[in-house]
């Protein structure tokens, strides 16, 4: 037929193994209920309308069927998980029972399976239909049928294809830093006079603030705190807060991911199958998971790594595409500020022309500590940061932070007025938008604590930022993908990470896909100011972003 809705039970969590255990499917008419989980692929190429509940499960279990399977936009989806996902990005609850139990106010009332998956199934179309008329009202109608449906089988082709990893530069790896721990403890025990448990706040708080007299920085309910930010301030005062920041990077580092990537390499395939979740971030990034992909460090050795454990299969590269700066882009955009709008036209170096303007110095006299300085106060405008933060992020008085971000403003006028906007926009309707008009409430501004409402200002300032650089990359994967069907190349994309696509690149297509995905990504959308991007490849991750 037409126009169906189909709600499914899936058993399997891993993107490669997950398969219906049973399925509905109504055309609104009749039902038809069945346990073959075989049948939906033949369901699915029958029809040119599909609604459902989690779009990206169905097409993995499709892929499983037929893992040829490539969505080509043959078909008209509606998913209401996503729909509901862009009404609201705070729930917490996108399950379908909840939703038909909210917008349509009919309870579930059955704890039978086939039952309930038919009453399910029966309320999807006015489900839709709901749903669809608030999307209309909020005018989101476009970044849902333009961009996040779309974006469905970008993701679901990146879980279901992978990333290979290398087990043995992992092995190895974990032994280098099991020596090099093992080194640093015995450098730990040296400078804090005895052995202790080196994970245990109390006992080592005992040896910082009783035994080693250092000052205590800040108190917690239980005694003096030992967190990062202390460490880092007491790190000039003694070696010991030094080597025991080091040794939380590299246990991290370990437990996260250099002894566990292995564990999560699929038998079948020798990859590892992220999963990117389009339903987490409320600014409309995406987050991965098993592993998180997000939290590799990017600088240090460790960070690059790990990425040398990412390979691509033989015969192929592996391609880092990185978008240079695009969040301070977005920015000129939205707040038209002439002076940001003519550094990135003339192709300036963005920190290297605000040092000049906050320390006076000429293009060749600022040093690399004021570049880093321009670079901390220009992602911190970005992110709402106060005198407060920037003091402590640079490590100077809280005056001379107030004095940098004043010197900023008096000359980013745009971005002032920008910023005044935001907060203002923010207090007046409860929530802000990014370009393409997502939306994100933001009740902390009525909360009574101070803290509270003001991390809910650095939101109303950031989000209508982040989360424009948010779509800006969807439709980039969205557009790049499509390409890459229509040209039938063997290419594809298998990783986002941020700001950054990674693909694993057939080698004798690497002379079309460079110019592709560079044209892809910076055109994009269209801002005042140009998008660049900066592509690598090589025979690993690291190697492609060197």
């Amino acid at each position: 037929t037409e126009n169906i809705a189909i709600a499914v039970t899936y058993h399997g969590t891993h993107p490669i193994d997950i398969e219906a255990e049973s399925f509905a499917v109504t055309d609104g008419d009749g039902i038809y209920y069945s346990t073959n989980g075989e049948e939906l692929y033949t369901v699915l190429m029958k029809t040119h309308s599909i609604t459902t509940h989690n779009l990206k499960k169905l097409l993995l279990c499709i892929k499983h069927i037929n893992p040829d399977y490539v969505s080509d936009g043959a078909h008209y989806f509606f998913d209401t998980m996503l729909a509901s996902y862009l009404l609201n990005p705070l729930r917490k609850d996108y399950s379908l029972e909840n939703l038909i139990e909210e917008y349509l106010q009919r309870p579930i009332t059955t704890n039978d399976k086939k039952e309930l998956l038919i009453q399910k199934t029966l309320y999807l179309f006015e489900l839709r239909e709901t749903l669809d008329e608030q999307m209309k009202a909020c005018n989101l109608r476009s970044l849902f049928f333009d961009v996040e449906i779309p974006l469905v089988p970008v993701l679901a082709d990146m879980e279901f294809y992978g990333v290979k990893v290398d087990r043995k530069i992992l092995t190895s790896l974990s032994r280098d830093l099991d020596q090099r721990l093992n080194t640093l403890v015995k450098e730990i025990y040296a400078r804090g006079g005895e052995p202790f448990n080196i994970n245990s706040p109390q006992q080592l708080s005992r040896i910082l603030f009783e035994k080693l007299k250092l000052p205590p920085v800040k108190k917690t309910k239980t005694g003096y705190s030992t967190d990062t930010e202390v460490l880092q301030a007491l790190s000039s005062l003694h070696e010991l807060p030094g080597k025991i920041l080091e040794y939380r990077t590299l246990t991290k580092l370990k437990g996260t991911y250099i002894d566990v990537l292995p564990t999560l390499i699929n038998h079948k395939t020798g990859r590892v199958h992220a999963s990117f979740n389009q339903m987490v971030v409320a600014t409309g990034r995406l987050s991965s998971s098993d592993p998180n992909l997000q939290n590799i460090p990017i600088r240090g050795e460790e960070g690059k790594k790990i990425r040398e454990a990412f390979v691509p299969e033989a015969g192929y590269v592996l391609m880092s595409s990185d978008y240079s700066q695009i969040e301070l882009r977005v920015l000129a955009h939205i707040s038209r500020d002439p002076i940001l709008i003519d550094t990135f036209m003339k192709d300036e170096d963005i920190h290297s022309k605000v040092a000049q303007e906050i320390f006076k110095v000429e293009e060749q006299n600022v040093t690399p500590e004021m570049r880093r300085t321009a670079k901390v106060i220009n992602f911190g405008i970005v992110y709402g940061m106060s005198s407060y933060g920037l003091a402590k992020e640079l490590g100077i008085s809280q005056k001379e932070a107030q004095q940098y971000i004043d010197d900023y403003f008096e000359r980013h006028r745009g971005v002032k007025e920008y910023i005044e906007k935001a907060l203002e926009e923010a207090h007046r309707n409860g929530f802000v938008k990014t370009l393409l008009g997502r939306i994100r409430y933001i009740p902390e501004l009525s909360n009574p604590d101070t803290n509270i409402r003001q991390l809910g200002e650095r939101a109303a300032i950031n989000m209508p930022i982040q989360g424009t650089a948010a779509d800006i990359i969807k439709i980039a994967m969205v557009n790049i993908h499509r390409r890459i069907t229509k040209e039938k190349l063997s290419s594809r994309l298998i990783m986002q990470i941020h700001d950054e696509l990674v693909l694993e690149v057939k080698k004798e297509e690497l002379t079309i896909m460079k110019p592709l995905v560079a044209h892809e990504m910076e055109h994009a959308m269209n801002l005042i100011v140009p998008l660049k991007v900066s592509i690598g490849y090589g025979e690993s991750w690291a190697q492609a972003h060197d």
